[in-house]
């Protein structure tokens, strides 16, 4: 288990996720790539351009990266897009190509 995070590795992004992330940290493995002190320095608008680079890297460390539903603002079409830049492989379930209401799978 790898757990991805878009904040430092000292914050913890929902609050109600920080037993599951102090989980994670003991007995597996959380990485981040976002620096402490530019993350501290900037207002929530500014960090949350981290999380697109989150996607980004969850998508380099995998073999292949799977949709199962995302909206069209989905920050998973990030990773969606980074799996084909990296060559990794990219499943989408076929529901997301027969739901009226998004058109992002045709794009793949």
């Amino acid at each position: 288990t790898i757990a991805v995070i878009g904040t430092p590795i000292s914050e913890v992004y929902p609050r109600e996720n920080a037993e599951l992330q102090r989980k994670i940290a003991e007995e597996y493995l959380v990485v981040s790539q976002v620096p402490v002190l530019r993350y501290l320095s900037q207002t929530w608008k500014g960090n949350r351009f981290f999380f697109p680079e989150r996607n980004k890297t969850m998508s380099a460390l995998t073999q292949a990266t799977v949709i199962i539903e995302a909206g069209e603002t989905s920050g998973t079409l990030i990773q969606a897009q980074a799996a084909l830049n990296q060559g990794r492989k990219l499943f989408i379930l076929e529901s997301n190509f027969n739901n009226p209401a998004i058109t992002w799978p045709h794009k793949y």
